[in-house]
Order: structure tokens, then C-alpha cells, then sequence
């Protein structure tokens, strides 16, 4: 379980976030949805590890992070930030097998097959031996992604869960590489492990999400099922759009169609 307690962010004197409390559990993918600017990207950091709090905690199993060595981290959490610019000519398997290096994972033929695997995972097979500048930016995404999913590749060791932390994975996927994308984060958590991840766009979020948080203005604005939290009056509040939220049988997923601006 990570759970954040009373969390405030404070940097260079403006308050990102006031007081936020959540939760995240194995076995579910938790979605953080909100505006630009509403502080998603900075709970997601806070989560990390990466930032220090004025006040409050971030817990994982009970153990404060901040009490964590960063080997620790490393082996309980793999973290797919916004964007990872690369100043040196790697290859794509020198990216993954980064990911295998944090999680504690070194050697021969074992190595190649993870590499191998991770990368089949996000529908790059064959691309070990290729140039990261040279690929695409989703493509780039794409390999930033069998990293994580190498250093975190069982969601379950020794009985104790571990977890992904996407910064917007989808941002720069074409529809059919976000949704598998998604596949796969759903499928570590179906496994055992935990997910969280910064989401833009609702339907995915509505689609994928066990637990919706939305973050509005440094502060939790509403948190549950996507089937409760996604309303219409939420949603226009939150995001300044009049929205329509139906959900279409059988499913009964939720479906967001943007009106037009708020005003």
C-alpha cells in the first residue's frame, strides 16, 4: 500500500500542494487526473521519493519514503517520468538494461532474454541494436517503458508488491500503443503489483482506472470508482468545460464528451 498523509509541497515559497491525502493499493491501477498546473505531476514526484514535503508523509507498507535507501526504492518501485532526454549515443538495449541494473538484475544469456522480453512487452522486438536518438518519440517513450518494466519486471517478490509509477505514459502513443500501454499496466497490477499513473485523458482513465483521484489546484478534489467520481458537475468544475458523461451498454464504462468552455 502507498498512502500519502497530510502532504504539503512547498517550493520556493508557493504551495503546490496543501494537505493531500490518498491512497494506492497492489492489485489496482490508480489514475491521477486533473488540469494543467493542478499538481498531478508533483504527487506523482512526491511519491518517488523525488521531492521533499513541508509537511506530511508518503508511506509505502507502512515505512515512511523518505526513511527508504535509494537501492531500496529502486528494488520496490520502477518511475516512467514525463520525458528522459538521453546525451549520450545509447543503444535501446543499454536503456533497458538500466532498468535490469536499478533493480539489482546483472548477467550473460539472463540479461539478453530480459532485455528481450521487456521489450517484446512494448512492441519493440528486434529494436535492441538501434539507436535511441534515432527512434521516434514514441517510439523512445516505448523503450523508456520496457526500462521500468525490467526493473520492476515480477510484480510480486517475496510476498511484498511492487509497483509502476507512469508520468503520463500515453502523451506521445499513437491509439493502438496507448491502449496496450495500458494493457500492461493493467496486467502488473491484475499480477499482484501497483500502478499509478498521471492520465490527461479521462476516457483512458475511465477505461483503465480501479481508483480515480482528481487533483485540483494543489488539493484532492474527488476520489473513488471512476463510475462515481466521473460527473458531470465534477468534471465541469475541475476542468472549466461543460462535459457529458454517459456510459454505453453492456460495459456501463464511462464516456466524457466535451461540450464546450465553461464560462
Amino acid at each position: 500500500m502507498i498512502e500519502v498523509q497530510s502532504l504539503t509541497i512547498r517550493i520556493r515559497g508557493r504551495t503546490l500542494l496543501d494537505r493531500v491525502t490518498t491512497a494506492a493499493a497492489p492489485g489496482e491501477v490508480t489514475v491521477v487526473v486533473g488540469p494543467n498546473g493542478a499538481g498531478k505531476s508533483t504527487l506523482l514526484k512526491a511519491i518517488c521519493g523525488d521531492l521533499a514535503p513541508a509537511s506530511g508523509a508518503v508511506r509505502l507498507d507502512g515505512t515512511p519514503i523518505a526513511a527508504m535507501r535509494a537501492a531500496e526504492l529502486a528494488a520496490r518501485r520502477a518511475v516512467l517520468p514525463q520525458s528522459s532526454a538521453l546525451a549520450f549515443p545509447f543503444t535501446v538495449y543499454e536503456v533497458v538494461r538500466l532498468g535490469l541494473r536499478a533493480g539489482g538484475r546483472l548477467g550473460g544469456s539472463e540479461e539478453r532474454a530480459l532485455v528481450a522480453e521487456a521489450l517484446a512487452r512494448v512492441d519493440l522486438a528486434g529494436f535492441g541494436g538501434r539507436f535511441f536518438q534515432e527512434l521516434s518519440g514514441g517510439e523512445q517513450q516505448r523503450v523508456h517503458l520496457a526500462r521500468v518494466l525490467a526493473q520492476v519486471r515480477e510484480p510480486v517478490v517475496d510476498g511484498r508488491p511492487r509497483w509502476l509509477l507512469l508520468d503520463e505514459p500515453t502523451s506521445s502513443l499513437d491509439l493502438r500503443h496507448q491502449l496496450s500501454t495500458l494493457d500492461v499496466a493493467r496486467d502488473f497490477a491484475a499480477a499482484g503489483g501497483g500502478v499509478i499513473a498521471v492520465l490527461h485523458d479521462l476516457n483512458l482513465a475511465a477505461l483503465y482506472a480501479d481508483r480515480l483521484v482528481v487533483v485540483h489546484r494543489g488539493t484532492i478534489a474527488a476520489d473513488g470508482p471512476p463510475a462515481a467520481v466521473i460527473t458531470d458537475e465534477m468534471m465541469a468544475r475541475v476542468f472549466g468545460v461543460r462535459i457529458r458523461v454517459g456510459a454505453p451498454p453492456p460495459a456501463g464504462t464511462a464516456f466524457v464528451l466535451p461540450q464546450t468552455i465553461g464560462r
